[in-house]
């Protein structure tokens, strides 16, 4: 028994409590990490490793699941992609982008930013002045486009109007569309 764990008010014969279930803290697993870097395993060691390993399967091993096509997988979804999905991860985008960031010197065009205090760093989305959805041939155009912060963007509600109207428009019957 080590001389720590005796003490003052602990008989010679007492045991420390179980460590089972408590994890070592990330200081100790580094120390570890540390004294274990360049260790080798003898072949001996190696091989008693793998027989001990052998029989054992991860849980998703055991599906065994394999597709033979796309077609047979469970979200395939008859390889439509959605046209926002491939107007974004098109060249032609990233260009518009770029241009319009430069074109507003990397900062957020909304005045007085709460959320970025309009400074130089923070993550930026493009934004269409008027609506893709609604005017698609002016989706490469850098006039249609102004650039805000990721928080503003996100989160005063530009987009949210477009939900509204939309909303309205199938209430009354699509009377809102002019």
């Amino acid at each position: 028994m080590t001389s720590y764990w005796l003490g003052k008010h602990r008989a010679e014969g007492s045991k420390p409590p179980s460590r089972k279930g408590i994890s070592p803290s990330p200081e100790a697993r580094q120390k570890q990490r540390e004294k274990m870097l360049g260790f080798k395993h003898s072949e001996t060691t190696k091989k008693k490793i793998s027989e001990g390993h052998i029989g054992i399967t991860h849980p998703a091993w055991n599906k065994g699941i394999s597709y033979k096509s796309k077609e047979e997988h469970w979200n395939w979804q008859g390889g439509i992609t959605p046209l926002n999905k491939l107007l974004r991860c098109s060249a032609k985008w990233q260009i518009w982008r770029n241009q319009v960031f430069l074109r507003d010197n990397f900062t957020c065009q909304n005045p007085n930013c709460e959320f970025c205090h309009n400074l130089q760093g923070v993550k930026l989305h493009p934004h269409h002045i008027k609506l893709l959805s609604e005017y698609p041939e002016l989706a490469f155009d850098i006039d249609n486009g102004i650039t805000y912060c990721e928080d503003f963007h996100l989160k005063s509600g530009l987009h949210r109007r477009v939900d509204l109207l939309c909303k309205q428009t199938i209430k009354n019957g699509g009377s809102n569309l002019n």
